[in-house]
Order: C-alpha cells, then sequence, then structure tokens
C-alpha cells in the first residue's frame, strides 16, 4: 500500500510540465505584445503632446503679432526640429466678409510616409477694420 501512495506523490509527468510550460509561454507573448502596444501609445502621446505644443506656440506668435501684420509676412509654412523629430508646419487664413474677420488654421503634420500623423486647429481673429472716408471736408 506504501509503494502506491509514494508513485501518487511522485510529481508531474513530462507531458504536465510540457503543457504548463506552452501555457506560460504563450501568456508571456500576449503580455509582452501587450507592452509593446502600450510604448507606443505611449511615444506617440508624446509626440502629439509636442506638436500642441509648437500648434500653440504659432497661434500665440501670430496673434501677439497681429494678423495684419502676420498677411504682410511671407512666411507661411516650415519646419521645427524638436527632440530629434522634424515637425513640419503650415497656416491657412481665408478672410471672412465681415469686419476684417480672419479664419486662421494651424495644420502639424510629422511622421514617415509610411505612418504620418496630424493635428490641426482653426480660430478666427479680428484684423484692423480700415478707416472710412468721405472725401469730403473735415468738420
Amino acid at each position: 500500500m506504501n509503494d502506491r501512495i509514494k508513485k501518487r506523490q511522485g510529481g508531474f509527468t513530462l507531458l504536465e510540465a510540457l503543457v504548463a510550460t506552452m501555457v506560460l509561454a504563450a501568456a508571456l507573448v500576449s503580455i509582452q505584445g501587450i507592452v509593446n502596444r502600450c510604448m507606443y501609445r505611449v511615444r506617440l502621446n508624446e509626440e502629439k503632446e509636442r506638436a500642441w505644443q509648437i500648434l500653440d506656440r504659432q497661434m500665440t506668435a501670430i496673434d501677439a503679432l497681429g494678423i495684419d501684420t502676420y498677411m504682410a509676412e511671407p512666411l507661411k509654412e516650415g519646419e521645427i526640429e524638436q527632440d530629434g523629430m522634424l515637425f513640419n508646419w503650415r497656416v491657412d487664413t481665408n478672410i471672412e466678409s465681415i469686419d476684417c474677420m480672419y479664419e486662421v488654421t494651424i495644420t502639424i503634420w510629422w511622421g514617415s510616409e509610411a505612418r504620418p500623423h496630424e493635428i490641426s486647429a482653426t480660430t478666427r481673429l479680428n484684423g484692423v477694420i480700415p478707416a472710412v472716408t468721405t472725401g469730403g471736408p473735415e468738420a
């Protein structure tokens, strides 16, 4: 009777150990895939944060300069290198028909042709309303 009890307490069989190893390996591969995807998302969010900062600086510069003065400037697009990455920017403006209102759209894009990324923001800025002259003598 003691011999039967000793046989049952022997441990895992080779097949059981192999199946357990395969299950553990599959779990590790799945976890590694999740970690890689999370790291990619974190890096992409950092890139988007840099792009939004560039966009905000461009918008602040236009607002500080004044939209009318900015419209006279020839530079409406360019490149900015930040932390080893190249960000491209472009400013598109449309004048509205009422009160010298300008619609300003700033677009930032970066990345490779295989994985391009882009953000943009649109706002409206007031320009200077030209003085109306009547052509007559001043009173």
